[in-house]
C-alpha cells in the first residue's frame, strides 16, 4: 500500500470518529448547574453526553443545541441579530454558520394570560423570526399551542401542526376561516376555543 493511500486511510478513519463522537451530545447553552438547566437535563435523560457553553470548543461536534431559557430581551436582540451577554453570543454566532439550536423555554410565554394582546404578538413576531434564523422550540410533547389572534387562517393551522401541535387553543371570540377548518381536519388538528 502507498504511502499517500495509508493517510488517506487514516484520515478518512479519525474523520469518522470525530463525526461520531459528537452523535449523542447536546450543547445546552447556559453555565453549568444554572436554574433552567436542571429542566433540560431531565428531558434528556442519562444517555446523553452533555457539554455546557462555557466548555465549548471550536472543534466539537454536537447532535443538539439546546438553550434552557430565553428572556424577552435576549429573544428582541437576537430578532435583530444582535446580542449583548456571552451566552447568546455563542447563540449568534452558530446561529450564523448555520448550526440548528432549539430553545426550551420563551420568557414571554409566562405572560401571555395576562400581558396585552399587542405585546404578545410582537413576541410572537420575534419567535417566527428566530425561526427563520434556525432557532425552534424543543418539542417536548407539548401537544397544545395557544395563538392570540382575531382570525385564524389556515397559515396558523399548518404552522401549528409543523411544531407537532394536536391542539390550538384560540380565543373565544376568533373567526376560523373555512380553509383553517378544512385545514385542522386535514392534519388532525384540533381548534379549541377558549
Amino acid at each position: 500500500m502507498e504511502t499517500n493511500e495509508l493517510v488517506k486511510l487514516i484520515v478518512k478513519g479519525v474523520l469518522q470518529q470525530l463525526e461520531n463522537s459528537g452523535k449523542n451530545r447536546v450543547l445546552i447553552y447556559a453555565k453549568k448547574g444554572c436554574s433552567g438547566a436542571d429542566q433540560v437535563l431531565k428531558y434528556l435523560g442519562d444517555k446523553k453526553e452533555v457539554a455546557w457553553v462555557e466548555e465549548k470548543k471550536e472543534e466539537d461536534v454536537f447532535k443538539r443545541r439546546i438553550i434552557p431559557f430565553i428572556t424577552c430581551n435576549q429573544m428582541a436582540d437576537l430578532a435583530a441579530g444582535k446580542a449583548v451577554d456571552p451566552v447568546m453570543k455563542s447563540v449568534l454566532k452558530d446561529l450564523l454558520t448555520g448550526k440548528k439550536i432549539e430553545v426550551f423555554q420563551f420568557e414571554y410565554c409566562r405572560y401571555k394570560d395576562t400581558a396585552a394582546e399587542d405585546l404578545i404578538r410582537l413576541y410572537e413576531s420575534y419567535e417566527e423570526k428566530l425561526t427563520l434564523y434556525g432557532l425552534t422550540l424543543v418539542n417536548d410533547k407539548n401537544e397544545t399551542i395557544c395563538i392570540r389572534k382575531g382570525l385564524v387562517s389556515e397559515k396558523d393551522i399548518i404552522v401549528a401542526n409543523e411544531k407537532g401541535a394536536r391542539i390550538l387553543k384560540v380565543p373565544a371570540t376568533a373567526n376560523i376561516t373555512p380553509l383553517a377548518v378544512e385545514s385542522a381536519r386535514d392534519l388532525n388538528v384540533k381548534i379549541l376555543k377558549k
